[in-house]
């Protein structure tokens, strides 16, 4: 007789904030099913960063390489840097490393109050767009072949 895993509900727990121990096992059970399943160990961060004289930081990409593609999850310049190429140059710069390190192709999502178009000019194209966000916004899905 097998036992029914709904025994343990009272031990479930719904967390607004979760710790970041829990977030991280989770993120590391999930990668190791993914890397069995298609047979591949390559995954790993991969971030770029700059930093003003002070050591603050004022501007970043990241995201997880894996499988021949990048899935940039962050891009994020300081308000004040904004409109001077930079956020084009972190993401020409992480391309070209990505692409070293045998990288094909480059996914990403925003939002229509973010940076459709930035991606669009650096030659992404679209693949997805989901609606029904908080007043009016849609989330976009790109994608890039890098060669």
């Amino acid at each position: 007789m097998q036992a029914n895993p709904f025994v343990l509900e009272s031990a479930w727990v719904v967390n607004d904030h979760p710790s970041e121990p829990d977030l991280q096992m989770l993120k590391v059970r999930l990668r190791e099913y993914n890397a069995a399943a298609a047979n591949t160990r390559d995954g790993c961060q991969l971030a770029l960063f700059l930093h003003d004289e002070q050591g603050r930081m004022m501007a970043g990409v990241c995201g997880r390489f894996w499988g021949e593609c990048l899935e940039i999850d962050t891009l994020w310049v300081e308000e004040t840097w904004r409109g001077q190429g930079i956020g084009k140059r972190l993401m020409q710069t992480l391309e070209a490393e990505a692409f070293n390190r045998g990288c094909r192709q480059i996914t990403l999502a925003t939002f229509s109050f973010q940076a459709p178009a930035f991606y669009q000019k650096l030659g992404y194209s679209v693949f997805g767009v989901f609606t029904g966000f908080g007043n009016g916004h849609q989330k976009f899905y790109l994608q890039k072949r890098i060669e």
